[in-house]
C-alpha cells in the first residue's frame, strides 16, 4: 500500500495470492494497492480509495425522568428513565452520587458509585428502574446529587465516559414539609373565601329575581342575563369545590409519604375539614341546584 497523504509505502502480508494486514490511522487515508510480481514488475494505473475516519463520541445520556430538581419522600425510590446510545456501543451504565448537607457541610460524603450494569453490548439501552436509596445515609434536609454516566465501547483508543447534568433529589425537614402544607392550605382557604362571596352574591341576585317573578311571570332580557351570568359563576364554583378536593389530596399524599401524621397535624387537618363542611354544606349544594332548575 502506498500512502497517498505522505507517500510512504506499507508492506501487506501474502499468503496463497491473498494479502491482508491490520492498519490503524487517526486520519482520512488516501491509497492505492500495488501489486508486484516475481520479477518486481507493479500493476500499472492502480485504483485510488480513500478511508474516512469517523471520529468516536461520547454516549449520548437523555433524562426523561426524575426532574432536575425534586423532592425525596419517604418511600426512598426514585423513579428513572433514561435513554443512552453511543456509535461504538456500550459498555457500563453506572450512577455517580453524593450526598450533600447544608446544615452539616463537614459530614457530606464523597462521590460514590452505583453500578447499574457492566456487562452491556447495545448501541441503545433504555433504563427504567426506581433507584432504593434505602441504604443512602442521608437525613431530612439533606440533598442527593447525582448524575447518570455511561461508557462506550471504544476499544481502539480507548473508552469514553459521559456524565448527565446533575441531578438533586432533596429530601425536605419537616419544618419546610408543614411550611409546604400549610401554603396549600391558605390557598384553599382563599379558594372558599371567593366561593362563598359568590353564593352570597348568587343568594341576593335569586332572591331578587325571585320577587320580580312574584310580581310579573315573564323575566326581561336583563334578568335573563343576570341569571345567565348566575350560572357560570355556579360553574366557577363547581371547578373550585374540585380544585378545593385535589388540595386535600395533595395534604393527604405528602403528610402519608412523609409520615406526618402526628397529634399537630391531625387537630389541624380535622379544623380544616371542619371549615370546609361549614360552607360547602348540603344547603348549599341543594340551594345551587335549586337555582339551576
Amino acid at each position: 500500500i502506498l500512502n497517498k497523504n505522505n507517500n510512504q509505502r506499507l508492506d501487506l502480508q501474502v499468503e496463497n495470492n491473498i494479502f491482508y494486514k491490520e492498519i490503524s490511522f487517526n486520519e482520512d487515508l488516501l491509497f492505492s494497492i500495488y501489486y508486484l510480481d516475481d520479477e518486481f514488475i507493479p500493476n500499472l494505473n492502480p485504483k485510488q480509495y480513500n478511508f474516512i475516519v469517523d471520529q468516536d463520541k461520547i454516549p449520548n445520556i437523555s433524562i426523561q425522568k426524575p426532574n432536575i430538581e425534586f423532592n425525596i419522600d419517604e418511600s426512598m425510590a426514585i423513579p428513572i428513565i433514561s435513554n443512552l446510545a453511543d456509535d461504538f456501543g456500550l459498555s457500563e451504565i453506572f450512577i455517580e452520587y453524593e450526598i450533600i448537607s447544608e446544615d452539616f457541610p463537614n459530614l457530606n460524603k464523597p462521590l460514590s458509585k452505583f453500578l447499574i450494569s457492566n456487562e452491556l453490548d447495545t448501541k441503545n439501552y433504555n433504563l427504567n428502574m426506581n433507584w432504593d436509596i434505602k441504604k443512602l445515609p442521608i437525613s431530612m434536609g439533606d440533598e442527593l446529587h447525582f448524575k447518570i454516566g455511561a461508557v462506550d465501547n471504544n476499544a481502539i483508543d480507548g473508552k469514553q465516559t459521559a456524565l448527565s447534568n446533575t441531578i438533586i433529589g432533596k429530601f425536605p425537614s419537616l419544618e419546610n414539609l408543614f411550611l409546604e402544607i400549610e401554603n396549600i392550605e391558605d390557598d384553599t382557604a382563599n379558594i372558599l373565601d371567593d366561593i362563598e362571596n359568590s353564593i352570597e352574591e348568587i343568594a341576593d341576585l335569586s332572591e331578587d329575581i325571585r320577587k320580580e317573578l312574584l310580581k310579573s311571570e315573564n323575566t326581561t332580557w336583563e334578568q335573563e342575563q343576570q341569571l345567565d351570568n348566575s350560572f357560570e359563576e355556579i360553574n366557577d364554583i363547581a371547578s373550585q369545590i374540585e380544585q378545593i378536593q385535589e388540595n386535600i389530596n395533595t395534604i393527604l399524599d405528602k403528610a402519608e409519604n412523609n409520615q406526618l401524621f402526628d397529634n399537630d397535624l391531625m387537630d389541624k387537618f380535622e379544623k380544616f375539614q371542619e371549615l370546609i363542611s361549614n360552607i360547602i354544606s348540603d344547603e348549599l349544594l341543594d340551594s345551587i341546584k335549586q337555582l339551576q332548575d
